[in-house]
């Protein structure tokens, strides 16, 4: 029988496995883009923890939830991505802690209620993105108002867009990017299909 220390040993390991997995699938992408190895070195993240390269002006983001990952790579324009799976909260009470009670009240609160919790991660998605993009925190960061929950068109604020979707039954995503950007490259990977990332780019995936 496992006891809670056990189990809290088993998942720092798992979460440690998928945290190496995720640094090599980046590394492994990366280095087809620049057709040169990427090694840990050359890796270096801000203060607000975003992932940058040194020598070369190729933009990208990363994000993960579960054993699901989201990559976004652009040559030269900055962006951000967000990944969450849609677990069970109090949305509004949330949405009103986070963005204030008159958003919820004007965007969330009128969404029928079978979607307010996909509306809510919509929301919390592409502020997530919003927030990468612009290499700041989400406890400190520019403000905009997410607005258009539940469309399928992309939101476009100034010179930046929004595009939200769902990879997965019960997750969504969401990436924010500048407007001249026409062709998105994104990556999901479920990290649980594979025993191995040298299997999964046997396939011939990457």
């Amino acid at each position: 029988m496992e006891t809670p220390l056990s189990v809290r040993a088993h998942r720092f390991k798992e979460l440690h496995f998928l945290q190496l997995k995720r640094r090599q699938i980046l590394k492994h992408i990366l280095s087809k883009y620049l057709q040169h190895p990427v090694e840990n070195a050359d890796l270096y993240t801000t203060g607000s923890g975003k992932p940058f390269l040194k020598s070369t002006p190729l933009q990208f983001n990363l994000s993960h939830s579960h054993n699901l990952i989201l990559i976004a790579i652009h040559q030269r324009l900055p962006l951000g991505v967000d990944i969450e799976w849609m677990t069970h909260r109090n949305f509004l009470d949330f949405g009103k802690r986070f963005w204030g009670e008159a958003w919820t009240e004007r965007h969330l609160k009128p969404l029928p209620p079978f979607c307010q919790r996909m509306g809510f991660f919509q929301a919390w998605t592409q502020t997530e993105a919003w927030v990468k993009a612009q290499g700041e925190t989400i406890f400190n960061f520019s403000d905009t108002e997410v607005q258009q929950l539940m469309s399928r068109e992309a939101r476009m604020v100034q010179n930046w867009q929004f595009i939200s979707f769902t990879p997965k039954v019960n997750s969504i995503a969401s990436i924010c990017c500048s407007r001249d950007v026409t062709d998105i490259s994104k990556m999901m990977l479920n990290l649980q299909d594979t025993h191995s990332f040298e299997q999964f780019a046997a396939k011939g995936a990457l």
